[in-house]
């Protein structure tokens, strides 16, 4: 299965990283290679590269044809599951902050 992934937020307005982001990455990404999942990493160019193929700075137009071409997504509460949603892409959200339930879109596995 081909995965795009999206594992940070924004950096915040004080520089600081963002809180929604989820520390575990590398645990998770050690599981979906063994199992065999091909992964992409979409983002910023910098944020820190997590895997070998990582798609950086990319448009919203290219950032939709992406994930229309994979099998899924994941990433946190952040633009790229509002953007997967308005292209009918269903995924995983990892929510770490806010409500899933106000926040989240219920096509997706949204887990908190």
């Amino acid at each position: 299965m081909k995965i795009v992934i999206f594992p940070w937020a924004k950096y915040m307005r004080n520089g600081q990283k963002h809180p929604k982001n989820y520390p575990w990455w590398p645990e998770l990404i050690k599981l979906l290679e063994a199992d065999g999942h091909e992964l992409i990493q979409a983002g910023l160019e910098s944020e820190t590269q997590l895997v070998s193929d990582f798609r950086k700075n990319l448009s919203i137009a290219e950032l939709s044809h992406l994930l229309l071409s994979t099998d899924t997504w994941i990433g946190l509460d952040s633009f790229p599951q509002h953007l997967a949603w308005s292209v009918g892409k269903r995924g995983i959200a990892i929510f770490g902050q806010s409500d899933p339930v106000i926040f989240g879109h219920k096509e997706n596995v949204n887990v908190l």
